[in-house]
């Protein structure tokens, strides 16, 4: 879609996403010369992005579907809280240490805790009872959260509301001779040689 607010789970379109994506890289416009320039862009470049200029804080880019008005016209949160999704059994869950990307960056605690607003105080009690954690385990936890554990928390309820059978799970094993690379935890995907007889 073209137009930013369209669904208050997706503020910005993703015009405007690739708008500011050009601009970062030096394209202005959105005629075929501009187009023609972002063609000309290597993979490399795309998956780099713009060079961080000092002083600003480099663009995010999200990597979910795109609401094209047509095949997808909401979020599935949207439609979550809606009951628009289809009554059919779910499992949904995550590995202990899922990374979701990344999303969350932080260079000190302080600045980790910030991000969750008023419930700083609540989210320094729930990772870091007694200040002894690194912060890039706290960042994993926090990523893990954000992105795999609480979106599979959120659909199991959400679809356990409207009727559904849900299965949630949370898989945390991880094999003898693994456990010193894996100390966090599983990553995304360690889990389907465990689970290839789900």
């Amino acid at each position: 879609m073209s137009r930013d607010g369209v669904d208050p789970n997706y503020p910005v379109s993703a015009e405007t996403i690739g708008i500011n994506f050009a601009r970062s890289m030096g394209i202005e416009g959105t005629d075929p010369a501009a187009l023609a320039k972002l063609r000309a862009l290597s993979a490399d470049e795309v998956l780099r992005g713009a060079p961080a200029q000092p002083g600003v804080r480099p663009l995010s880019y999200e990597t979910t579907p795109v609401l094209d008005g047509k095949l997808i016209t909401e979020t599935a949160e949207t439609a979550y809280k809606a009951r628009r999704q289809p009554r059919v059994p779910l499992m949904a869950g995550s590995n202990s240490a899922d990374t979701a990307g990344n999303r969350i960056r932080a260079t000190t605690k302080e600045q980790l805790f910030a991000r969750f607003g008023q419930w700083s105080a609540q989210a320094k009690a729930a990772y870091d009872p007694d200040g002894s954690t690194d912060l890039a385990t706290l960042i994993s936890r926090a990523n893990d959260d954000f992105g795999q554990a609480e979106p599979a928390r959120f659909a199991a309820n959400a679809f356990a509301a409207n009727g559904a059978p849900v299965y949630r799970y949370r898989f945390s094993y991880v094999q003898t001779a693994m456990r010193e690379q894996m100390r966090t935890g599983p990553r995304t995907a360690a889990k389907s040689p465990s689970c290839s007889a789900c």
